[in-house]
């Protein structure tokens, strides 16, 4: 049974996020029109929206109990799918206008493969074992500190700092 939980968030006049209780109180997310029309259905997690470029919206729970479940699907403002190919993405802003998407893929021996990719879900780098993005004083980030892409995760690996301006992607609408 889904109950309307109304609109969550009015994003501007050009939609609203909505939310619905499904199976007792777990709430599920969407994304709908002012006038009611459904862009995406009250399904997902958790949904993110990055003015007026994309939607992330967020399916599964956590990966140690059903891997094959977990998905983070890159939406357009009309509710199609531009990409469902990562588990896990996440957008960091680096700084004023600008801003980095990275994702996490997990292969088929349970090691994961982190990247940046750019809003369509293109991989603009090689994969790492783990990505961490330095800021300075200012909160601003120029550059990531990563664990090259071996098999069997060690965090102990030596890690390298590599410039992340390469993969800005600016902020403009």
């Amino acid at each position: 049974e889904m109950q309307s939980g109304g609109v969550y968030n009015a994003y501007s006049e050009t939609c609203y996020m909505t939310r619905y209780y499904w199976r007792f109180s777990k709430c599920y997310y969407g994304l709908e029109k002012p006038d009611g029309t459904v862009i995406i259905e009250p399904i997902y997690g958790n949904i993110e929206m990055i003015p007026y470029r994309f939607i992330l919206a967020y399916d599964g729970y956590s990966r140690i109990t059903v891997d094959d479940l977990i998905c983070t699907y890159i939406f357009d403002f009309e509710g199609n799918v531009i990409s469902d190919e990562y588990n896990y993405i996440r957008y960091d802003f680096t700084q004023s206008g600008k801003f980095v998407m990275i994702a996490m893929l997990t292969d088929e021996t349970g090691d994961d493969h982190w990247y940046f990719i750019d809003e369509k879900g293109n991989k603009l780098s090689e994969g790492y074992n783990r990505i961490d993005l330095i800021y300075d004083e200012n909160g601003c980030s120029k550059e990531a500190k990563v664990l090259p892409d071996t098999k069997n995760y060690n965090p102990d690996a030596k890690p390298e700092i590599i410039s992340i301006t390469e993969y800005f992607i600016q902020n403009t609408y």
